[in-house]
């Protein structure tokens, strides 16, 4: 069972966390959840797998952060619009201007690189470096550098935008 939750870290001391649950939390489910922890309990012992406990909790912990802004108005329609005037500017594919925005931001401005499911980067054999991460996992930090890269790029090619 999964779930995603705010929580505040009360103390940290050895090996041990000590989370709070900020704000009203859903009774109904957290009785749920208990339930179906008790009953993992009990299907261990009756099948004689030790030890007898709960299974773990996994707890994940990141950095809060803001998405990346959308709709009117937002930084994803700047950067697209960005995107067409230096594609139609330069004869390139939309899509192949957007790549190279993400690669100058990842190799000049700190951008960070696509991660795989163990958190290395995911490498790109064919340019020898790795792959820069999906716009749709920018923070609005993030997606600031790929708009910056793209002022770049146009200035590189005697691009005005606007």
């Amino acid at each position: 069972m999964k779930t995603d939750a705010n929580v505040e870290i009360v103390r940290w001391q050895g090996n041990e966390l000590t989370v709070r649950l900020p704000g009203e939390i859903d009774k109904k489910q957290m009785d749920f959840y208990i339930q179906h922890r008790r009953e993992l309990y009990k299907r261990n012992m009756k099948e004689n797998k030790r030890p007898f406990h709960y299974p773990l909790i996994e707890l994940l912990l990141s950095d809060k952060y803001k998405k990346r802004t959308t709709g009117k108005n937002s930084q994803n329609t700047k950067l697209h619009g960005m995107i067409r005037i230096i594609a139609n500017d330069t004869g390139n594919d939309f899509e192949m201007v957007k790549y190279v925005i993400k690669q100058k931001a990842m190799n000049e401005l700190g951008y960070p690189a696509m991660r795989g499911d163990d958190g290395e980067p995911v490498w790109n054999a064919l340019l020898n470096e790795p792959f820069p991460q999906s716009e749709a996992d920018c923070t609005t930090v993030e997606e600031s550098l790929l708009i910056e890269a793209a002022y770049l790029i146009a200035a590189e090619n005697g691009i005005m935008l606007t």
